[in-house]
């Protein structure tokens, strides 16, 4: 499996993804910066394709810049700090991170005008981590019926 990255930006001011939002993606190799991509986000909040394809994908440290100024100033919110003309609280928000194996990174940004949070999302597993938690949902449920029976016998 090669690797890749995803985003997913959603607005939790308003409770719905971020539509139109403008993602550029960097490469960082010291203190050389190179664009690699630049998207917006579709009707989901996702980028219509993978910000870093597979064939494009290597081990390293790349930067994920989300241009929230300008759609919060868009998004018919109404607070004076989002006026035209005001400085915005957060305008780009840039978040780096490190690419260590070839396998598929999520990074959602969770974000209000005020405040964002992120994540490392969906990863590779392991078929023996599946299996591992499809036999623990399996007992639990044997268990639970175990536990009613013994309940009808008394």
């Amino acid at each position: 499996m090669s690797g890749y990255l995803t985003t997913h930006v959603l607005d939790t001011a308003r409770g719905c993804p971020a539509v139109g939002l403008e993602v550029e993606l960097y490469n960082i190799d010291g203190k050389l910066r190179r664009q690699l991509c630049s998207a917006m986000t579709n009707a989901d909040g996702r980028t219509d394709e993978p910000m870093l394809a597979e064939d494009e994908f290597a081990v390293g440290v790349y930067e994920l810049v989300f241009h929230v100024g300008h759609y919060f100033q868009k998004s018919g919110l109404d607070f004076d700090e989002l006026a035209e003309d005001a400085p915005l609280f957060l305008d780009a928000i840039p978040i780096r991170f490190g690419l260590a194996l070839p396998r598929h990174y999520h990074v959602p940004l969770l974000l209000s005008p005020f405040g964002y949070s992120t994540y490392r999302g969906s990863c590779y597993i392991n078929a023996w981590w599946v299996k591992a938690m499809i036999f623990t949902v399996c007992q639990a449920e044997v268990n639970a019926r175990g536990s009613r029976l013994a309940g009808m016998r008394n």
